[in-house]
Parts: structure tokens; C-alpha cells; sequence
């Protein structure tokens, strides 16, 4: 995932948006400052030129050590088991094979 955090007021910059295509159309974002953008890193995207004032913003990526979009939804579906299960006072033994399973499926899946 790419995100762009606005730096800069958008009222002090003319331009500057940030152009995302997605499969429909392009978007243009000028968001507040210190409001950010998350999009996927594969898409099309830039930044239209700034005709007056200055556009300042940081960007980067972030990315999972388990790369399989599949095996971070058995991840997170886990962690989801978890949690409900915790709130609910569960069973101890219970709530310590859902962590050990996690932790292994970790290790197994890790970059």
C-alpha cells in the first residue's frame, strides 16, 4: 500500500491534488493538513502541478511480512476469533491454542 499525508493547508496552494485512476475513473484528492491517503501502490497515480504556493506532503509504503492476501485474512479471521473469545471470559486453554496456532502460522508465513 502507498499513503500521501498532506503537510499543507489547501488553501495555500493552488493545484497539487494528488490524481488516483481506479478502474472507473480518476479522482482528485487535496485533503486537509495532516489528513492521508491510503491506496493500493499498483495504482495509477500522481500529482497534478502546483500552480501557486507550496504543496508540501510525505509518502510511502507499507507493506506485510506475509505477502499471501489469503493467508493475512486466515490471520486476521484468527485474530478475530481471539478477541471474541477473550471478551468473553473464555477458556484459558482455549484462548492459549489460538495464540500458539497464530504464532506458528506466523512463522510458517513470514518473509
Amino acid at each position: 500500500l502507498s499513503f500521501t499525508i498532506f503537510l499543507s493547508d489547501p488553501a495555500t496552494y493552488a493545484g497539487g491534488e494528488l490524481i488516483v485512476q481506479d478502474r472507473i475513473e480518476e479522482r482528485g484528492f487535496k485533503l486537509n493538513a495532516g489528513d492521508a491517503l491510503l491506496y493500493p501502490s499498483d495504482t495509477l497515480h500522481r500529482v497534478a502541478p502546483v500552480t501557486a504556493g507550496a504543496r508540501f506532503a510525505v509518502v510511502g509504503w507499507v507493506t506485510s511480512h506475509i505477502r499471501d492476501a489469503r493467508q493475512r485474512e486466515i490471520l486476521f479471521d484468527l485474530d478475530q476469533a481471539f478477541a471474541t473469545e477473550q471478551a468473553r471470559g473464555g477458556d484459558r486453554a482455549q484462548l492459549d491454542r489460538l495464540a500458539c496456532t497464530r504464532s506458528n502460522l506466523l512463522r510458517m508465513w513470514a518473509d
